[in-house]
């Protein structure tokens, strides 16, 4: 975690990430890794392997929950926009 967060231009990455970018395939690994270490996502526990750890689960967890709606809505947004346009 240490060593992720301290690459060059990491800190810029997370503040401008789009869920909307994030890969069907990448969100499904995603989701399994938080199954299958589920322990290591609660705040407690990640919090005591680091103090950045803790958000950065958190952080984790929210964008793939947003990015599971914004696939749900995907097909009422194109309808939008066609209808816009």
């Amino acid at each position: 975690m240490k060593t992720f967060l301290s690459k060059r231009g990491v800190m810029e990455d997370i503040k401008t990430f789009n869920a909307r970018n994030i890969a069907l395939e990448s969100r499904e690994a995603v989701q399994k890794l938080l199954k299958t270490k589920k322990e290591s996502f609660e705040q407690k526990n990640a919090k005591r392997a680091s103090v950045a750890a803790a958000p950065l689960a958190s952080w984790v967890m929210a964008n793939v929950k947003y990015a599971v709606v914004l696939e749900k809505i995907r097909p009422l947004e194109r309808e939008q926009d066609k209808l816009q346009k």
